[in-house]
């Protein structure tokens, strides 16, 4: 098919007007990528750029908020069938859908770093009632923690945690050991009385002993 590259072109496949579930063709926006491109207005007064190919085969139906609208249901008919909603969602379930959602929804923004690479949840929690009864409810500033991070969600794995205990958990926090004991940068600045940026500076520029035993230098 001709790219529409011209008024002509553009005449000939022209879906001004036309709805496509909740989008409605609105203006012809060019070529590029091998696509032909349209503005769409969704139903819900975003605008979308979408390729013609997808508009008429039925591929994207809205700007994105169907999606979002029906992954709320699903989660909603969950916690009825298991009798949550009665007197609002509590924050734990809000926990264990959350949980779910980074580890199987592909679109879920935070999938990569979740079941991207490989975290689960066991079988067990797949039912949102047995991760309450092991869990319980989620003491006030805390949220679910992974005690190793390259491994999955489970009760032998996961805990309540602080903010601060998450941080020293992360995958990607700096430990090092010394005469037996093994912490992250901030917990030793912090046993230290310096700043977590001193730290920094300390690891990559003395020797380990100096860095982890001198006190801060009070001018």
């Amino acid at each position: 098919m001709e790219k529409l590259t011209s008024k002509r072109a553009h005449n000939f496949n022209d879906l001004g007007g036309q709805r496509f579930g909740r989008l409605q063709a609105v203006s012809f926006d060019g070529t590029g990528h091998g696509k032909t491109w349209w503005i769409c207005i969704c139903d819900c007064g975003n605008e979308k750029r979408v390729a013609y190919a997808h508009l008429v085969l039925g591929l994207v139906r809205s700007c994105g908020c169907l999606r979002k609208q029906t992954a709320a249901k699903h989660i909603r008919s969950i916690a009825m069938k298991h009798g949550i909603c009665s007197g609002g969602t509590p924050r734990w379930y809000q926990i264990w859908s959350g949980m779910m959602q980074r580890c199987y929804h592909r679109n879920s923004p935070r999938f990569d770093r979740y079941g991207g690479r490989g975290i689960t949840v066991c079988d067990r929690w797949h039912n949102p009632t047995s991760f309450h009864s092991d869990m319980g409810d989620p003491p006030e500033k805390m949220s679910l923690d992974r005690i190793d991070n390259d491994a999955g969600y489970s009760p032998e794995n996961c805990r309540w945690a602080s903010a601060r205990q998450q941080q020293n958990n992360r995958s990607d926090t700096r430990r090092t050991t010394f005469n037996g004991e093994t912490m992250s940068a901030s917990e030793w600045a912090q046993r230290l009385g310096i700043t977590k940026a001193t730290m920094y500076w300390r690891l990559r520029t003395w020797p380990i002993e100096r860095a982890l035993t001198e006190p801060p230098r009070r001018w």
